[in-house]
């Protein structure tokens, strides 16, 4: 089975080198640079004139800089997922605001403030056997507290107490989701069995690259993760609510070994029982893949 070794967390809007040291193969792994994920500059706005005889009417060079402005707060609603009617809606009411006097490079700084709260933070997964080949590469994945701040609290504490190293990806199936989360050692897996989350409601569809916790039933995340292979909008419905996405490396997601398929008795792939109560050392033994 595909394995996850190493996991170097980033906090958002910092670009930061790092290194990543596993115990296996005594080796360093070096972690991406992760830079920062909004499409904004740092340029300034200017305040909007009105057209009446007690305010200058506007230069073309300020038109030019204040037509960039809501052209990056465009960009910004973009980043945060909106729609286009959405970001249409808004540009409107940022307009309208500019009209009646407001600077909007400060309504620009408060659409920068509410996407670095929104976002979260990235994490670099460093997995080896891919293909069930060996080989090793790195995926990113960008937390949303906007979509589901109990689950990405569950995540971020997962990371804190380096949990996903030596982690498997224990199903795997083409054309659907890749699931991984449950932990090689079985008194850390009891652990968790016994700290179910609450539900966040489904604010972001199940599309290609997003990420969401596997459940049982209603209020039961654990720590089980799968990553969508594909747009798979009827689990939305279901209850599943993404917690992020992956910004970087889907081409590596892709090449998850899927030989296993679904797990048994309905498929060849792993137990999940006996996953949880014997951790890797089943794992190892049945599926070296």
């Amino acid at each position: 089975l595909t394995s996850i070794f190493a996991l170097f967390f980033l906090s958002t809007y910092k670009t930061l080198k790092s290194v990543i040291t596993t115990e296996d193969y005594g080796t360093s792994k070096e972690a991406s640079i992760i830079q920062n994920p909004s499409k904004t500059s740092n340029k300034q706005g200017h305040r909007n004139a009105n057209q009446n005889s007690k305010k200058k009417v506007p230069r073309k060079g300020n038109e030019d800089e204040q037509n960039r402005d809501f052209a990056q707060i465009a960009s910004i609603l973009q980043d945060m997922d909106a729609s286009k009617e959405d970001i249409s809606y808004e540009i409107n009411r940022v307009m309208e605001r500019v009209r009646k006097g407001e600077s909007i490079k400060d309504i620009k700084n408060e659409f920068e403030a509410e996407l670095e709260a929104s976002i979260g933070r990235m994490a670099v997964f460093t997995v080896w056997n891919l293909d069930g080949k060996g080989e090793s590469n790195k995926f990113v994945m960008q937390t949303r507290q906007d979509w589901a701040p109990i689950g990405v609290q569950r995540f971020e504490e997962l990371v804190d107490t380096d949990f996903w190293s030596e982690v498997r990806f224990f199903r795997v199936i083409k054309n659907f989701m890749a699931q991984f989360g449950i932990s090689g050692d079985p008194n850390i897996s009891k652990k968790f069995r016994n700290m179910p989350l609450k539900d966040d409601p489904v604010k972001m569809s199940n599309t290609r690259g997003t990420v969401s916790f596997a459940t049982s039933g209603p209020n039961t995340r654990t720590t089980q993760l799968f990553i969508n292979f594909k747009d798979n909008k009827f689990l939305d419905e279901q209850g599943f609510s993404p917690i992020g996405k992956i910004v970087e490396g889907m081409d590596v997601i892709d090449r998850i070994y899927s030989g296993y398929g679904e797990g048994a008795p309905q498929g060849k792939g792993p137990k999940q029982g006996r996953t949880q109560s014997e951790g890797n050392a089943y794992l190892e033994k049945n599926f070296p893949k």
